[in-house]
């Protein structure tokens, strides 16, 4: 996993969580609740001239995963941890945005 040194600096009972976590939303299979909405509202956005981006801390599964849910289809593009070796809340991804 990207963040394994990250995680391991999490306290024990958020790093089981974390794991939980990943383990119920298979990120590969594409198996993530989407909020009721949220594509219109994306599309709404897109059709009023906004260009929309992701900005993820995601490992190299994003890009499987991205091409499995249609969700992401709305997207001009995105700027994933695992690519530019720097992760949210650091500023540097999104200088790189």
């Amino acid at each position: 996993m990207l963040f394994d040194e990250e995680v391991k600096c999490l306290p024990v009972k958020l790093r089981k969580v974390f794991y939980a976590l990943c383990a119920k939303y298979n990120f590969e299979s594409g198996n993530m609740p989407v909020n009721e909405g949220i594509e219109g509202l994306l599309q709404e956005l897109k059709d009023n001239g906004y260009a929309l981006y992701i900005i993820s801390n995601m490992g190299l599964n994003f890009h499987v995963f991205s091409i499995r849910m249609p969700l992401f289809s709305h997207f001009d593009g995105a700027l994933v941890s695992c690519d530019c070796s720097v992760i949210k809340p650091d500023r540097r991804i999104f200088e790189k945005a």
